[in-house]
């Protein structure tokens, strides 16, 4: 591992499941019980002042980085490109006139770590009217809208219109992003494109969402076919 000029240590103590009736181990410093992994790790930092302190337990298939956020070390998975989640289950809104989640996916921490790492997120289905013109979709992250279609019209009961929505959020740092957006409707002949920015912590989770909202209140009236997510670096 390469080390910057920040001096950090990285002390890794296996320990077996009798080890605390054989001894104690005697750290000045702060321990969390959180950090001991199933698979009977202890991983204790140290930065340039002496301050100790430990760290979670990664996912199968992450690596220990060196100097991440405050001169720390933290797990990241490396592949240049990967499908974090898909679904293909049909779910359609409820009979009521909120926004309603109806699919989501929480991104892990740290997760876009190099500037320029991007997510796409994908979402398609169907409209089954009767739909008014205070409908709409939306794929969100945190929160923040992604991306968005109000309804350009109203749909008339049992017509449909398949649509098809992209979003993809690029790292400009760790505090700051740029996202693009782009939609469909099969047979209304409307595609569009918007550009946003996001401030997002992206040393944290961040939740992604698709959400729908049909103006009338009626149910099963916009059906979600797809949803995914995927790295690219």
């Amino acid at each position: 591992m390469k080390i910057g000029k920040l001096i950090t240590f990285i002390c890794i103590f296996t320990i077996a499941n009798n080890a605390f009736s054989q001894g104690s181990l005697h750290v000045k410093g702060k321990i969390k019980a959180d950090s001991l992994a199933n698979s009977g790790y202890l991983i204790i930092i140290a930065d340039s002042l002496g301050t100790l302190d430990t760290l979670p337990p990664g996912q199968a298939g992450q690596v220990l980085i060196s100097n991440g956020p405050a001169g720390k070390p933290y797990w990241s998975d490396l592949s240049t490109s990967k499908i974090l989640y898909s679904e293909v289950n049909t779910v359609s809104n409820i009979s009521d006139t909120s926004e309603q989640v109806l699919a989501s996916y929480l991104l892990p921490g740290n997760t876009l770590t190099t500037d320029g790492d991007w997510i796409e997120v994908k979402a398609f289905g169907k409209f089954i009217g009767p739909i008014n013109l205070s409908s709409f979709i939306k794929l969100k992250l945190d929160g923040d809208t992604l991306a968005y279609m109000f309804m350009p019209t109203s749909v008339p009961s049992g017509n449909e219109h398949f649509f098809f929505m992209e979003a993809n959020v690029y790292r400009r740092n760790n505090n700051s992003q740029k996202s693009q957006q782009s939609f469909e409707i099969e047979s209304m002949l409307i595609a569009n494109f918007y550009v946003y920015e996001q401030f997002k912590n992206l040393a944290n989770n961040l939740n992604i969402e698709f959400t729908a909202k049909n103006g009338n209140g009626l149910g099963n009236t916009i059906v979600l076919y797809g949803f995914s997510v995927q790295l690219f670096r």
